[in-house]
This record gives C-alpha cells, sequence and structure tokens, in this order.
C-alpha cells in the first residue's frame, strides 16, 4: 500500500487545534493528545502529540520518555519520544489534496498503552473556509444541547464546497489549548458535527481577529466568511470587508447593519 505521506524533518506550519484522548490497557487515566496541522500539499507538517496520566489526585502528569508511532492507513510513517514535559512531534509530509485521519499510538516498547487520532489537512491556499462559532452551534449558550438543524445543514455546506473552522473561545487565560480541543470535538462528534478543524483562541477582546489576520497573511485567501452568534464574532469580519451571518437572530440591539441574519440554521444557507 502506497502512503499518503513521506518522512521529513524540520521545521512545520500548524495552523489548526485539534485533539483527541485515550485511556491505557491497564485502567490507569492516560491521555495522549494531538494538535492537528494544515498544510498545502507538499509541504512538511508537524503533528504535536502531548502525552500526561493523572495522579491520586486526578493531577495531570507529563508521560516522559515514551516511543511513540504515527500511523498511516495501519503503516507506520514516523516515530518520536516525549520529552520531559511529555511532549513530542512527528514530522510528515501530505503528497495529496484532502484531509487524512492518523493515528498516534505507544510503541511496543511503551511502559503503557494508549493510542489517539490527529487529522492532517492539506488545502489550497483559496480553498473555501468557513469559520463558524462554537456558541453558535448551540440551542443556547448556556446549554448543552445543540441547535436545531445545525449539524445537518453544516454538513450540506461541506458535501460540496466549505471546509469548517470551529472557533473555540477558551474560557480562560490560563487555558490548556488540548484540553479546550478534546472537550469541542467530543461534543462536536457526539452530535454528528461535519469534520472540521477546531481553533482555539484566547478569551480577550481580539484575539480572533489576530488569528484571522495570521491566517490570511499567510495565504489562507478562502477564508472569507463567518456565521456566529455574537457581535463581537460578526465584527471580526465586517471590519475586514468580509462576510459575516448571525445565528440565531439576536436582539435588536446586538445586530449590526452589514450582517446577514438567519433566524435558525436553517435559513443560514441562503445567505451563501
Amino acid at each position: 500500500m502506497t502512503s499518503l505521506f513521506q518522512r521529513t524533518t524540520g521545521s512545520a506550519l500548524v495552523l489548526l487545534i485539534f485533539s483527541v484522548s485515550a485511556q491505557a490497557q491497564d485502567k490507569t487515566p492516560i491521555s495522549l493528545l494531538a494538535l492537528d496541522a494544515l498544510v498545502v500539499p507538499n509541504q512538511e507538517a508537524t503533528v504535536k502529540v502531548k502525552f500526561e496520566r493523572a495522579d491520586d489526585k486526578g493531577k495531570a502528569i507529563p508521560v516522559s520518555g515514551e516511543p511513540l508511532q504515527l500511523l498511516s492507513e495501519g503503516r507506520v510513517v514516523e516515530r518520536a519520544v516525549t520529552d520531559a514535559k511529555g511532549l513530542a512531534e512527528f514530522h510528515v509530509t501530505p503528497k495529496a489534496k484532502g484531509a487524512s485521519s492518523l493515528t498516534v499510538r505507544t510503541a511496543a516498547s511503551a511502559r503503557v498503552t494508549a493510542e489517539g487520532r490527529a487529522t492532517v489537512a492539506a488545502w489550497e491556499y483559496r480553498n473555501p473556509v468557513l469559520a463558524v462559532e462554537f456558541g453558535a452551534l448551540k440551542k443556547d449558550v448556556t446549554a448543552d444541547e445543540p441547535a436545531v438543524d445545525a449539524a445537518d445543514e453544516l454538513g450540506k455546506l461541506t458535501l460540496f464546497y466549505y471546509h469548517l473552522l470551529y472557533v473555540v473561545s477558551a474560557p480562560d487565560p490560563a487555558f490548556d489549548e488540548f484540553e479546550v480541543s478534546t472537550t469541542a470535538r467530543q461534543w462536536l462528534a457526539a452530535h454528528r458535527f461535519p469534520p472540521g478543524f477546531i481553533l482555539v483562541v484566547p478569551p480577550t477582546a481580539g484575539a480572533f481577529g489576530s488569528k484571522l489576520d495570521q491566517l490570511r497573511a499567510i495565504g489562507w485567501s478562502g477564508l472569507k466568511t463567518g456565521v456566529g452568534r455574537s457581535r463581537q464574532f460578526a465584527e471580526t469580519f465586517l471590519e475586514r470587508r468580509l462576510e459575516a451571518v448571525m445565528v440565531p437572530e439576536p436582539p435588536k440591539g446586538d445586530q449590526l447593519k452589514k450582517a446577514k441574519i438567519a433566524k435558525q440554521w436553517k435559513e443560514v444557507r441562503r445567505n451563501f
């Protein structure tokens, strides 16, 4: 079987965040978490991994010196060893356009056994990317229930056209991007939302705007549209002369003149 990846070395462009968790076979609470990478085809990507376990009091402790493997289609494409902080990096180069789901696991010689997953996406810079505010996917900002039709409508938008960038605001300044990503990813999967990349941003004003500017400056010109609930999210796009759709319909005091309005998710596609 021909692998979609080749081994590489050197620096990498890591843009979007996704993480996965696992549990050791001996039932010791353990997490093998990874950050997704976004690159263009034939460009090197880095998959960053965090390996930790919980002590008797539930405190996270790095698992250091453990050999790990990165697999594509069941074939080992790269190896790494965790450092003193429980961190490791894999370097791969996607040869073709598309998103590939990879497996991260401990090697046979490791003291504990764990497995997780990560995604490397190879998109062209001009591919259309739709940014979606995570809070807009829920029935209301305080509930855990998904908004009616949100998953189905996003699925239709991604079927032939858009790639998805889920924008998650961290709960506090001292956030752990691995943990925030894990929680968001598990919720999305549980409610059958289409695959996408999770971008975790600090809970400070202008944080997402700065990241959006950075992504577009790098070359991701297809990131032109945002769908969100909050006024701040919509303003981030409008201030840059990009498109913004607000869903559900906000109170009159939060409506923006140039933003498109969808009363419910069933109406979102009409605005594209």
